[in-house]
């Protein structure tokens, strides 16, 4: 079974993900952005059984929906407790195995994003064909609403 780890920009902190992720996605939702201080997020996510703190210990914040782990010494946020979803999630930004440099994997196989959730409360639009919701999909326990690249409803 893979172990794949994320760690925090100076290392003082890590996360590991025992087996493949399962699910990957781009979230849009205002909490990521601003969380990220990015345009969106990129995230695999997991049971939480599957992601277990190995270093370090983590300051985190609480939205209600979600639980937000950063480092207290570079303040790199890691991963996520997604409570609404009963998941937890590591940006893949913060993977160094599998190393998500320009010779990395982090886009391929279980890490390559199939869907946008969020999608309208975001400020990019992305024209790369994936499907985009307005909130989450059915299997997330939304409404299932797709809407067009451009952010209009689907007809």
């Amino acid at each position: 079974m893979s172990t794949y780890v994320a760690e925090c920009l100076c290392k003082a902190c890590a996360v590991e993900l025992t087996g493949e992720p399962g699910w990957a996605c781009y979230c849009h939702c205002s909490q990521c952005r601003r969380a990220l201080s990015a345009d969106y997020a990129t995230l695999v996510g997991a049971d939480p059984d599957k992601i277990k703190v190995t270093r370090g210990e983590f300051r985190s914040y609480s939205t209600g929906k979600e639980e937000r782990y950063s480092c207290p010494t570079c303040s790199a946020t890691v991963f996520a407790d997604l409570h609404h979803l009963k998941q937890r999630a590591i940006y893949n930004s913060m993977f160094t195995t599998p190393n998500h440099g320009p010779d990395g994997k982090i886009a391929d196989g279980p890490f390559k994003p199939a869907l946008h959730i969020f999608y309208t409360s975001g400020i990019t639009k992305v024209t790369d064909g994936l499907p985009k919701y307005e909130a989450l999909p059915a299997a997330f326990g939304g409404n299932d609403k797709q809407v067009n690249e451009d952010g209009t409803p689907k007809e």
